[in-house]
């Protein structure tokens, strides 16, 4: 796998685009590398703007029949995917090389004049990352669109029910603006017409030095433990939802960030299980590689699976 700061053989600026058979090419490679069996507890849905959502054939699963006690852990429940009147999505999720999923994706549409694509990346059980997704676009909604008000709130409802936790990343796009809130690491990209791609999250993790500085005030303490650094000996990231035996000195506020939606033509949302895996040049050369939205979700799913992935995953393309 390349670093992010060298040259990529999947660049699509490698190749001479000034004809068909290169961009065909490049695509015939991209489908090649991303093949890979997955286990049964991985779907891939299709939101097309103004359709009902679709569990897609999926060729990389082993298994494509499902039980109705397995959609919650495949995201294959369609009824919590929202169509879009103005935007076509697709997921694409696994759980993995674990036994178990705790990620959980929301798309809700038509709340506050905003379309939320959403993920929440669970912690000791999947509890805190299902009621988020359950409970997204009402508390959005209860919260007038502020994105700060309702990961607070959202942390007070779940600190409620369970000693669980999640990450949570909520794009709300509107008519002329995109904004973003994160609390932990499960990060968002945009991509813009001149094919760059833009982190617009923050990683809330320990390593951080400002993180630290806030752990402490807070009275925690990040403890360095076997080389790997957590709050309070326990977790690697500073900011989450629930947790709350670790709330203070951990915080739900989220870090938030407001772009124009001029020049950006998708945006991705996903759990940290693809960024272990996948530098941002790889997910910006699947982005730009002109293939249909649900493949490209795919290919990124697959190829970090392909990369030796451990955790779960689960990405959202959004086109615009």
């Amino acid at each position: 796998m390349s670093s992010e700061g060298s040259s990529s053989n999947n660049n699509f600026d490698d190749y001479d685009d000034s004809t068909d058979s290169s961009e065909e090419e490049f695509i015939r490679q991209q489908a090649e590398k991303a093949k890979v069996h997955l286990p049964r507890k991985s779907s891939t849905i299709l939101i097309e703007k103004g359709k009902t959502a679709q569990l897609l054939a999926d060729n990389n699963i082993d298994h494509t029949e499902y039980d109705s006690d397995d959609e919650d852990l495949n995201c294959s429940d369609l009824s919590v995917y929202e169509t879009s009147t103005q935007y076509t999505s697709a997921v694409a999720h696994t759980s993995g090389r674990r036994n178990y999923n705790e990620d959980r994706i929301c798309v809700a549409t038509n709340i506050e004049g905003a379309d939320l694509f959403a993920v929440f990346d669970g912690h000791n059980g999947h509890e805190a990352a299902t009621l988020c997704r359950n409970k997204l676009k009402q508390v959005y909604g209860s919260c007038h669109g502020n994105i700060t008000d309702t990961f607070q709130s959202l942390n007070d409802l779940v600190s409620k029910e369970t000693t669980a936790g999640c990450t949570a990343t909520v794009v709300a796009v509107k008519q002329n603006s995109i904004e973003v809130g994160n609390c932990g690491d499960s990060p968002a990209y945009v991509i813009r017409k001149d094919k760059s791609i833009e982190k617009i999250t923050y990683d809330h993790k320990a390593t951080d030095p400002k993180e630290e500085e806030m752990i402490v005030k807070n009275g925690g303490v990040v403890m360095n433990l076997f080389g790997t650094k957590r709050v309070n000996g326990q977790i690697m990231v500073t900011r989450s939802i629930g947790d709350r035996s670790l709330h203070p000195p951990m915080t739900s506020i989220p870090t938030t960030k407001v772009l124009s939606k001029e020049d950006i033509i998708s945006i991705c949302v996903m759990s940290d299980g693809v960024t272990d895996a996948l530098t941002n040049l790889e997910i910006r050369d699947i982005m730009i590689n002109g293939q249909p939205i649900e493949i490209r979700a795919q290919t990124i799913r697959n190829q970090a699976y392909k990369e030796g992935s451990k955790d779960n995953i689960c990405v959202v393309v959004v086109d615009l």
